[in-house]
């Protein structure tokens, strides 16, 4: 019915909305090494490659680019994780 096909828009619009803040937030931010001088090695999300690279985080400050893992990096920013199509589920 129109009534609950507009309600399933609507559901699929915010989710998409969140699925986007969320990556915007985080993985369109620039590298940043904090103001400390602590040594920590973690992974940000380079934008322009779409790649996650190391750097050596200070320890405080920064932003919310930064990983412990290449993998937690790709999981959350990388292409995979992005897709290009929501995917609602598969009907047989």
């Amino acid at each position: 019915s129109f009534s609950l096909s507009a309600q399933l828009l609507t559901h699929i619009q915010q989710l998409w909305k969140e699925m986007t803040n969320n990556f915007t937030d985080r993985c369109l931010e620039p590298m940043s090494e904090g103001s400390c001088s602590d040594y920590v090695l973690l992974w940000y999300f380079h934008a322009q490659s779409g790649e996650c690279r190391p750097f050596v985080f200070g320890g405080c400050g920064g932003n919310q680019n930064r990983f412990s893992s290449r993998q937690e990096c790709l999981s959350r920013c990388g292409m995979e994780s992005r897709g290009d199509c929501v995917h609602v589920g598969s009907h047989q």
